[in-house]
Formats: C-alpha cells, sequence, structure tokens
C-alpha cells in the first residue's frame, strides 16, 4: 500500500527560492528544489498568469499544493550524493513567486479589488516592507509524492493526467513525460535536427511532442522481427509507442532510466542512420515525380516513409550497403507506396498499418538479399586494361604483364561504390593499397 502523508506540509516562498540554490541548499543540509527537472515542459505562464498569482498570494488565498518528487542525485560525482526535491506539479506558480521576488517584472494590469491595485507598475524591491514580507512568508502547501507511486509508471501518469486536466489537455506524448523523461531528453531531442525541415517532418520546430512521436516509431520498429508482438499487434500508431516502451523499457521507473542509459547510444545511432537513409533517397528523387514536384502526403510521412527508414536501418545495418542499393529502392517505393495513397475498406487504421509495415519489411529484405559481388569479374577488368592502354589509372605509369594488378573501385566499395564497369578503373596493386577508401 502507498504510504499516506498524514499532514501536508507547508514551505514558505523565500525558504522555496533559498532551495533552489544548491550551494545554499547544501549549507541549510535540506534538498535542493528543481523547479523544472526532465519531466517539466517550458515555463509558458504569460504576464497575466504571473499577476493573478501575485495577487492570490497577497490576497493570502492558498493555491493548490505543489506536488514533489524526492530523489538522491549524485550529480556525477560517486563521492557527493546530493539530495533533490524535483517539483512534479506546480512549478509555474513557484516561479511566478520568485522571479517577482527577483525582480524579474512589475505588477500590471491587477484586478480592480486586488490588494496590489496601488502598486501597479512597481516589482517587488519597490514595494512597502509588509507587502515584501507578507510574499515572502507566503506559504505553499507541499505534497511529496511517496515512494511507490514515483517508482511506478502507470501511477504516476495517472496522477500527472489528473493533475493537468484543469489546464489545456495534454497528449499521449505529454502525458508520458514524467516516465520517458529520460528517453526525450538523452535519444529524442538530440536527434530532432537530424529531421526538422525534412521530408518526415516538414517543421523547424516540433511542437507537444509531435516529432518526438516520430522518432519512437523509428525505434519501436527498427529493431527485431516485424513478428515481434509489439509491431504484429499494435492497433494504431500510439499503441506500437505504448507496447515497445513497455518492452523496451520496462515498468518502473529505475528500470525504465537504467534501460535508456545501456540504450541510448545505440538509438541515438539509429535515429542518426534513419536520417543518413532518407537522404539518400532523396537523392535518388524517391520523394518526386519526374517533374520534380513532391508527391509525399501527409499519410505517407507518418506511416509509409516511417516505416521504410526504420526497416532500412534494420536489414541494412552498413549505411554503404544501403547507399548502393537506394535507387532501386526509391523507385520501388514510388511506384509502389507512394505514388498514391493505399487505403482499405476501413481506412489507414491499424490494420492497415501493419500490413504496410510487413509489406515494405519483405520488400527490403528482398533487396538485402541481392548480395551485390566486391571484386570485378576478369572481363571487365580485361575490358578497362584495353580502354586504359594497360596504363595504370592512379600512378599513370604502364601495367607489365609480371606486375599485380587489381580492378578498383572509383567509388570506393566502403561508400557505396557499384561494382559496374563504370565504376571500375585498373590499376597496380600497389597503388591500389596506397590509395586504401579514398574518392
Amino acid at each position: 500500500m502507498p504510504k499516506v502523508q498524514e499532514k501536508m506540509p507547508e514551505e514558505t516562498a523565500i525558504s522555496l527560492k533559498n532551495r533552489t540554490d544548491k550551494h545554499v541548499a547544501q549549507q541549510q543540509n535540506v534538498p535542493q528544489l528543481i523547479t523544472r527537472p526532465k519531466i517539466q515542459r517550458k515555463n509558458c505562464w504569460k504576464a497575466k498568469e504571473n499577476n493573478d498569482m501575485i495577487d492570490t498570494v497577497a490576497r493570502g488565498w492558498h493555491c493548490a499544493p505543489i506536488f514533489i518528487i524526492s530523489r538522491i542525485n549524485d550529480d556525477g560525482n560517486e563521492e557527493e550524493e546530493v539530495l533533490e526535491d524535483d517539483v512534479f506539479d506546480g512549478a509555474h506558480k513557484i516561479e511566478a513567486v520568485m522571479n517577482f521576488i527577483n525582480d524579474k517584472y512589475p505588477l500590471e494590469k491587477l484586478h480592480r479589488t486586488s490588494p496590489l491595485k496601488e502598486f501597479e507598475g512597481k516589482k517587488f524591491s519597490q514595494l512597502p516592507i509588509l507587502w515584501r514580507n507578507k510574499i515572502l512568508n507566503y506559504k505553499f502547501y507541499i505534497n511529496i509524492i511517496d515512494e511507490e507511486t514515483a517508482n511506478d509508471k502507470d501511477s504516476l501518469k495517472i496522477l500527472w493526467e489528473r493533475l493537468n486536466k484543469s489546464g489545456k489537455p495534454l497528449n499521449d506524448y505529454e502525458l508520458a513525460l514524467p516516465v520517458i523523461s529520460e528517453l526525450a531528453n538523452n535519444v529524442l531531442k538530440p536527434s530532432l535536427e537530424l529531421f526538422y525541415n525534412s521530408e518526415i517532418f516538414q517543421k523547424g520546430e516540433s511542437t507537444r511532442g509531435q516529432a518526438e512521436k516520430i522518432l519512437q516509431i523509428i525505434l519501436a520498429t527498427a529493431e527485431g522481427s516485424v513478428q515481434d508482438s509489439h509491431m504484429r499487434e499494435f492497433n494504431s500508431k500510439k499503441d506500437l509507442i505504448n507496447r515497445w516502451q513497455k518492452v523496451a523499457l520496462g515498468d518502473k521507473i529505475s528500470e525504465i532510466n537504467e534501460k535508456t542509459l545501456a540504450n541510448s547510444e545505440k538509438w541515438l545511432g539509429i535515429l542518426k542512420k534513419a536520417s543518413i537513409y532518407m537522404n539518400y533517397l532523396k537523392e535518388a528523387n524517391c520523394f518526386v515525380n519526374d517533374t520534380g514536384k513532391n508527391i509525399l502526403e501527409s499519410a505517407h510521412r507518418g506511416t509509409e516513409l516511417v516505416f521504410l527508414l526504420a526497416r532500412g536501418v534494420h536489414h541494412f545495418p552498413q549505411a554503404a550497403d544501403f547507399s548502393r542499393i537506394s535507387y532501386d529502392v526509391a523507385k520501388h517505393m514510388k511506384i509502389k507506396y507512394f505514388s498514391t495513397i493505399v487505403r482499405d475498406e476501413k481506412g489507414r487504421n491499424g490494420g492497415l498499418q501493419r500490413r504496410l509495415l510487413k509489406d515494405i519489411d519483405a520488400d527490403l529484405a528482398l533487396f538485402a538479399a541481392q548480395k551485390e559481388p566486391r571484386s570485378f569479374p576478369k572481363a571487365i577488368i580485361k575490358q578497362k586494361m584495353t580502354e586504359q592502354n594497360s596504363m595504370c589509372a592512379l600512378c599513370k605509369e604502364a601495367i607489365l604483364e609480371n606486375q599485380s594488378h587489381r580492378g578498383d573501385h572509383i567509388v570506393p566499395w566502403s561508400l557505396g561504390g557499384p561494382t559496374t564497369p563504370e565504376n571500375c578503373q585498373v590499376t597496380h596493386a600497389k597503388c591500389n593499397l596506397a590509395k586504401g577508401n579514398r574518392a
């Protein structure tokens, strides 16, 4: 059973403000207060909301409790454990008061009944001492979230949703933030720049997790088999993300954070490779028609293209391998998937999405099975020797009959160069070795 907090403690505004300073908190031997931990969104209060909060304080009205999660942060220093109180809900209220105390904004447009009405235009330091003391000593109710709730993702999401029902309704991504904050901050956000203003996400900024949801779909479908349960049974993209999070991250907050830390580099690599493959396909004219007009619809961007990039990363671990077949893949995908919007009798629901994922995976598996030989056939080497008049393409000296020679990729194999006559030149063996993988 969760531990019940018998009496909700109170704390003054000045005490909370002081605790935001790490050194002051350590001197006072109290937890440092973090008003904007990773789970929090950016402060979005405008002047009116800030002034309304100061008016509430001046009137002596109690506001809703501040919800806090207490935890230990080693701060990257094994010798020093730092106690922290992370604000789970109520950050805007605390920051409104602290910023006013710090003279960050003046009083303005107060209600005619406000006891501070006569001080409009003034900042905190300009108020009479009586009012300054009242604001400094305003008491917030503090609700410490019990450890069991704080470490259970479902309970934490329920609490987050209920606390935020009074404001703008939260979407799926925002509701999940308390649980996946490490994933969002260590994997998703650092990868956003790779996809801004691209074929998959046309905006230059992600609002309310729009792009982050797309990146999670890539991660959810880039690893394993399409027969894995989360890819085989999902009934919507929201459900796909939820199922993947359960499989990849687990249930407990501590487990989720551990698995995120362990897999961050791998997931960052997957997203980076997906962006590279998207650019290969763009260069191969996968997303435009013969006149250069863009043919991608929004439905393509969120489903077919996402699945193509994810399963492309799965079937082609080496970027050079995907580069070699990117033109063939682009041509096939454009004809089969991007020239029209695929629908079934029920529209583009979970059933169709599962079928598209399975079909795209099967198509890419066939391309991956077409292993292109790395060595040039003797016939091509002989033909090139004739064209080059038996001269080395690199040092420009004669290749004698008793000298070892090679068929060399003009665009190196390791950089995606194909094993075709057009990409072949004959060189001395030693010249080929000296060239390495340079074009």
